[in-house]
């Protein structure tokens, strides 16, 4: 707005003076006028210099029209939106100006406000401006660990001790002593690792030797591990006989004769002489002896039983009256790999139980047990069977 003009006062119009002065006074109205806003739009309507409100505001303000607009000493040169994510580009969708989106690793800037179509048909029709690009791919590929396996690390040696790896990582089989099997298949690693079969087994409850495992819960000894049932002394018995492999001979009926001849195999470990109610035809006493390649053998014994004063030609198992029947056994075991034999017995008789033991060392393997009598009597009832095992 033109300030005020400068007006020069007329006290007379009697002379030039006067008339010039008038003159100059409309000049000045018209130049402030020249100098002044119209209200209407009409010319003059532009301004040559800044306007300051000094500190005042600008009221009922209708529209703005201005090349430079500065905010806080902050130039403004575009208000139509602010930016906006819209997180990864999706097809189908309404899109603003300025809106931002991820798309292939890149973030774009909305140029047109659009519904998108085909985001490459969109960034050729220039819908879009590439904004932040995504940064480039190193020379490897995937996942330096699962697929190089560290193949392009010059120094495998550092490249395991980076890693925390000891030498044991790149072994194809890793040797039982550094806590391997050995082996890439189960036969082979227990083998390596000295198991038997008996490593595969699911549960314990037949018989060992023949079939791989040990001995039926029948016989008192349950394959449950939380079983704590304790086995009978025949169960545990049972169980250790089976852990050989065992035979028989008879029973052989005594009802006559004077001796009864058992052949067992030359590798036998233990012989258990079994007596069924067998009597005798006097006071005689039975007698067991053992025989090898070289025959029955009839001295070299020390064998006593009951309170009679101990023999040396076969191991006694005092009887004494005819009329006694005697039913028991007698265990002979072999005194580990060599020929001596040692002998301990249990027998019950009528109103009369008695036991023993003794001694014999055979010239050869054994062979052969014969049971006979320490004099002339006969054999009169009974049976006898003799068991073995290697």
């Amino acid at each position: 707005m033109a300030k005020r003009p400068s007006l020069t006062d007329i006290t007379s119009l009697t002379n030039s003076s006067a008339i010039n002065t008038l003159s100059q006074n409309w000049d000045a109205i018209e130049e402030a006028f020249d100098n002044t806003l119209s209200l209407d739009g009409s010319t003059p309507n532009a301004m040559n210099a800044d306007l300051d409100l000094n500190g005042n505001g600008l009221l009922n303000v209708g529209a703005i029209d201005v090349e430079n607009l500065t905010l806080n000493g902050q130039t403004v040169t575009d208000l139509a939106s602010v930016p906006e994510w819209r997180s990864a580009w999706v097809t189908a969708t309404s899109y603003a100006k300025n809106d931002l989106v991820k798309t292939n690793g890149n973030v774009y800037i909305c140029l047109v406000a659009h519904t998108s179509g085909t985001f490459a048909t969109d960034l050729t029709a220039l819908k879009w401006e590439l904004m932040v690009s995504k940064g480039d791919s190193g020379s490897g590929t995937g996942d330096l660990v699962s697929t190089n396996n560290l193949s392009d690390v010059a120094n495998v040696t550092t490249a395991r001790a980076n890693l925390g790896l000891g030498t044991v990582a790149i072994e194809s089989t890793v040797p039982v002593a550094k806590g391997g099997t050995g082996a890439t298949d189960a036969a082979t690693a227990r083998s390596n690792l000295g198991l038997g079969s008996l490593a595969t087994e699911n549960s314990i409850t037949t018989s060992l030797i023949a079939a791989g495992t040990l001995v039926t819960e029948a016989e008192g000894i349950s394959s449950n591990d939380n079983d704590t049932t304790i086995p009978t002394s025949a169960a545990v018995k049972s169980y250790t006989d089976g852990l050989l492999t065992s035979g028989s001979v008879g029973p052989t009926a005594t009802t006559s004769g004077t001796s009864f001849d058992f052949a067992v195999p030359s590798t036998c470990t233990r012989i258990v002489v079994q007596f069924f109610g067998v009597s005798l035809s006097g006071t005689d006493d039975i007698l067991v002896r053992l025989g090898d390649a070289g025959g029955i053998e009839t001295t070299g014994y020390y064998s006593g039983s009951r309170d009679i004063t101990p023999v040396t030609n076969g191991l006694i198992v005092f009887v004494s009256v005819a009329s006694r029947t005697a039913t028991g056994h007698m265990d002979i075991v072999r005194v580990g790999s060599t020929n001596q034999w040692t002998a301990i017995h249990s027998v019950s008789m009528n109103a009369v139980s008695n036991s023993g033991g003794g001694s014999k060392t055979l010239s050869d393997s054994i062979t052969t047990v014969r049971v006979t009598t320490n004099g002339t009597n006969t054999f009169d009832a009974g049976s006898i069977a003799v068991r073995y095992w290697t």
